[in-house]
């Protein structure tokens, strides 16, 4: 059966609510939903939430990441970040959707990246720190390639880091010779 004008209105204002400000009941979202309008129950509102995908995390509805999210699986919360900056030489600023900071810390921790030396996650900014300025730019490069692997459908980026870390192991083998030459 095709989504009736009224139904994809709803569901569009529901992300909409949820990502604008912290949901916590359902009753909340139906109130909401009436005072732009849109006439709604309270068994509709939680058949839409399942339809969306939006689950309730620590007290509040969150949108799901655009893929399934396995525990502690990074790839699954790409989805979940907003943007990536630096906060001087050893740290990272990751701003992700609402009340998924905690997920998204956990993800990267269960990682293992030699890169990063800890995160310090909040609802939704996660202060991670690394080892050195050279740390913190592979950092980056790696948040590169997953974010534009993440982006357009067929269009895979893994060889760019897969590629720039041989790069860099054959310059380093390539300097470690050169000084055991001149040490001869």
């Amino acid at each position: 059966m095709p989504m009736t004008k009224e139904k994809k209105r709803r569901l569009e204002a529901i992300g909409d609510l949820i990502t604008e400000q912290p949901v916590g009941a359902q009753s909340d979202l139906v109130d909401r939903l009436r005072k732009i309008g849109i006439r709604t129950t309270q068994s509709s509102i939680s058949r839409d939430l399942q339809e969306l995908g939006i689950r309730r995390v620590n007290g509040r509805y969150v949108l799901k990441p655009w893929r399934e999210v396995g525990a502690g699986d990074f790839e699954g919360v790409l989805g979940l970040i907003q943007g990536v900056s630096a906060a001087g030489p050893y740290m990272a600023i990751i701003t992700t959707s609402p009340n998924a900071g905690k997920m998204v810390a956990e993800a990267i921790d269960n990682e293992a990246w030699p890169e990063v030396a800890g995160t310090l996650p909040g609802d939704s900014k996660i202060f991670l720190a690394t080892r050195s300025p050279e740390n913190q730019r592979a950092l980056f490069d790696r948040f590169r390639v997953y974010l534009k692997r993440s982006g357009p459908p067929g269009v895979d980026h893994v060889e760019e880091l897969a590629g720039r870390e041989i790069a860099e192991e054959d310059a380093e083998e390539d300097a470690e010779e050169t000084e055991g030459q001149e040490e001869d």
